[in-house]
């Protein structure tokens, strides 16, 4: 075989090689960037999961809910706050007679909303055995009617707890 034939296959296997290192290089480098990438996107990720800002966000958009007491204060907001104008208990006028307690005791709950609720909220009482009705009050309100099943085992009133959640 001539000279010049074996200088070009030589070369050919040359340009063979470099094409390939040259492959492998572009494949490495889109690998690596595309780690960074996920390592980067993992991490941010895991920043917003972990920040307590974020997390209210995602329970205000899912499912907010806050828990009251019977003195119509707000003791803890999962996003439902900004939602709620206004908390209203009213009570019994008349002294009840179950189990001997004399205090005026939760009848009925009106809830004033900033903006429409097309179902109903639900209103769950954390510590009184008791069934709440759910009905559309006027305008953008809602009024849940309490009724007993047990007699109160308490009558301090700043002991019971209401917790309300709805989809907005």
């Amino acid at each position: 075989m001539p000279e010049t034939q074996k200088r070009e296959k030589r070369f050919g296997a040359r340009e063979l090689i470099e094409t390939f290192l040259l492959l492998v290089t572009v494949i490495g480098v889109f690998f690596g960037i595309k780690t960074w990438q996920e390592s980067t996107i993992d991490k941010t990720i895991d920043r917003k999961l972990n920040d307590e800002f974020y997390l209210r966000k995602i329970a205000a958009k899912s499912r907010p809910a806050l828990v009251f007491n019977a003195n119509e204060s707000i003791v803890s907001d999962s996003g439902a706050a900004q939602y709620v104008k206004d908390i209203q208990i009213n009570f019994t006028t008349n002294e009840t007679t179950w189990g001997g307690v004399t205090s005026p005791i939760p009848r009925s709950v009106h809830i004033e909303f900033n903006s429409h609720l097309a179902s109903p909220p639900i209103l769950t009482p954390m510590s009184d055995s008791m069934t709440v009705n759910a009905e559309r009050g006027k305008g953008l309100s809602w009024d849940f009617e309490l009724e007993w099943i047990v007699a109160p085992w308490s009558t301090n009133n700043t002991k019971r707890f209401y917790r309300l959640e709805f989809f907005p």
